[in-house]
């Protein structure tokens, strides 16, 4: 089985309003996933400086930071991180351009498990506007495809609450299952399902959840979502 998770760590800026990493590398560790997508890793202005430490990702947490980043000092591609880690084999990884008015984008990666199955995950931060998201979900849909040789889960920050009837109209979206885990912004009361999963065929989603502790109460505006996998032959 796989966990995969999600978090929009808001730049590493508390409900305090300090920027403090170490919060974060604590919420990291509680969730205890196999691959963690991460959004608002970078600064959005200036130099877009990363405000994570790889080596404390690597040393401390024993994850593989997938460097994807055009940016000199940015850890992601507009923000969106994936972390994973052994025995997980990264194979590719790619920058998504995707249709937007704000600075967004999706990142995919190939990673082989220890039984030779193949995953294609993708970690996106969607718009704040409901037109251009399902415009970009349907982007990202047709640039990773269906391929029939490895699965495919898609997962991030959808800034949508309602996503159950724009999913089931999708055309595009016929051979996947939308996975919302729960309410997870605003950290204080929790009231909107803003991160979500979309899996693809061949998968059976075991058990999805936020995972809301008294560190991850404080560290962001958002709590992580999880989810538990089985990946079957394709």
């Amino acid at each position: 089985m796989l966990t995969i998770a999600s978090y929009n760590i808001r730049k590493s800026i508390g409900l305090d309003w300090k920027r403090k990493p170490q919060r974060i590398y604590s919420v990291i560790d509680e969730l205890d996933a196999d691959i963690v997508l991460l959004q608002e890793v970078d600064k959005r202005f200036g130099s877009r400086e990363g405000t994570l430490c790889k080596d404390t990702l690597s040393a401390d947490l024993h994850y593989r930071f997938i460097d994807i980043a055009t940016h000199p000092n940015s850890h992601g591609w507009y923000g969106n991180v994936i972390l994973y880690r052994q025995p997980l084999k990264l194979l590719d990884c790619q920058c998504l351009n995707i249709p937007t008015v704000e600075p967004r984008g999706a990142i995919s990666a190939l990673l082989e498990t220890n039984n030779g199955q193949i995953l294609q995950v993708v970690g996106t931060h969607l718009s704040l506007l409901k037109g251009m998201r399902r415009r970009q979900i349907s982007s990202i849909i047709t640039q990773v495809g269906q391929n029939k040789t490895y699965h495919t889960v898609i997962g991030g920050d959808f800034n949508e609450a309602k996503a159950d009837k724009w999913f089931i109209n999708n055309p595009r979206l016929v051979n996947y299952q939308l996975v919302t885990p729960g309410s997870s912004f605003h950290t204080v009361k929790p009231i909107r399902a803003l991160d979500r999963f979309i899996v693809g065929k061949n998968i059976t989603v075991k058990h999805s959840a936020v995972h809301s502790s008294p560190q991850t109460r404080k560290a962001s505006d958002h709590l992580p979502v999880t989810i538990k996998l089985d990946l079957h032959p394709c």
